[in-house]
C-alpha cells in the first residue's frame, strides 16, 4: 500500500462526534521512575482530558527499590 492510499483511507473515515471514556493501562516492569513519568505526562498531554476515564499504573512485579 501506498502511504497516499493510506491518508485518503484515513480522511474518509467517519468517527462519532461523542467517543466513550477510556481507561489507560500502562504495564511497567524495572523502569526508570523518570521514563515512566515521561509515559504518563505524553498520555496525558496528547489525549483529550474528556476521554481519560483513568490511568492505571500495573507494577509487573518490579525488583526494583523504591
Amino acid at each position: 500500500m501506498s502511504e497516499n492510499y493510506l491518508d485518503q483511507s484515513c480522511k474518509a473515515k467517519e468517527y462519532l462526534s461523542r467517543l466513550p471514556k477510556v481507561s489507560i493501562v500502562i504495564p511497567f516492569h524495572n523502569e526508570h521512575w523518570t521514563t515512566l513519568l515521561r509515559t504518563v505526562t505524553s498520555v496525558v498531554g496528547r489525549s483529550p482530558p474528556e476521554l481519560i476515564q483513568e490511568i492505571i499504573l500495573v507494577d509487573d512485579y518490579s525488583t526494583k527499590g523504591r
